[in-house]
């Protein structure tokens, strides 16, 4: 209730009723009958009822400032009631009603207490390849990459993880140069864009390796956000190009 947090762990606490006679209110006897009834159902907690109560005597007496104060308090004190009962939709629908009567701070933080906090998706698409597949001792092979921002909120940058043999090749080139850089060790490379990718928006990146020793290598490559956490599809899958690369003697 007002002055307590609404949960299913919290007590009722009824907000109190509005003086009867405040010194601008309406007075006669057709307006006390009106409260009387309100205060019936205001002692059993009967809010549906209390806020009918109050309904009828606001049709007789329109934009009475006591009455007005009463249609709200039940509106919230329903609301506290249903969110007890569980019932969260139904009282964000009172707690609404409540705020077209009154705006401020109670109603606010109840209906804010009841909006879901929808946390950001980040998603790309990852799409890479190397070529050529099959090379000579000293020759390169370029491995080419791409990054599309498939979420609803910007990335501060990504960082593409890469496994394999590297200390049998020789990183030449990263390009863009001005966009992507190496870091981390040259056995564990990461080649990283620190600038920002809007949603919809993709970046390109190219690495040229030369090399060294023949054999037959199988490289990797991961996409991730600048704080290294894994960067993922839109259905959550785990995102890998791999590459396969034979070097002759």
């Amino acid at each position: 209730m007002v002055g307590a947090a609404a949960g299913a762990n919290a007590q009722p606490t009824l907000i109190p009723l509005p003086s009867l006679v405040p010194p601008t209110a309406t007075v006669g006897p057709e307006f006390d009958a009106f409260l009387a009834r309100i205060e019936v159902a205001w002692d059993v907690a009967d809010w549906p009822a209390a806020e009918a109560a109050t309904l009828q005597a606001l049709a007789a007496f329109p934009n009475d400032p006591a009455l007005l104060d009463k249609l709200y308090a039940a509106r919230i004190n329903r609301g506290d009631q249903l969110v007890e009962r569980g019932q969260r939709v139904e009282a964000a629908r009172i707690y609404a009603a409540a705020r077209d009567v009154r705006r401020d701070p109670v109603v606010e933080g109840r209906l804010a207490a009841l909006t879901p906090t929808v946390a950001p998706r980040r998603s790309v698409a990852f799409t890479g390849q190397c070529q050529p597949g099959e090379i000579a001792i000293g020759d390169w092979f370029v491995a080419q990459f791409g990054v599309l921002n498939t979420g609803d909120t910007p990335l501060d940058g990504v960082r593409i993880k890469a496994s394999g043999p590297w200390e049998r090749f020789t990183l030449s080139r990263l390009e863009p140069v001005d966009v992507f850089r190496l870091e981390g060790p040259t056995v564990e490379p990461e080649f990283v864009a620190r600038v920002p990718l809007q949603p919809g928006q993709a970046i390109y990146m190219q690495v040229v390796a030369y090399a060294e020793q023949s054999g037959q290598y199988l490289f990797s490559f991961r996409p991730a956000q600048i704080d290294n956490q894994a960067l993922s599809d839109q259905v959550g899958r785990s995102l890998i190009v791999g590459c396969g690369i034979a070097v002759e003697s």
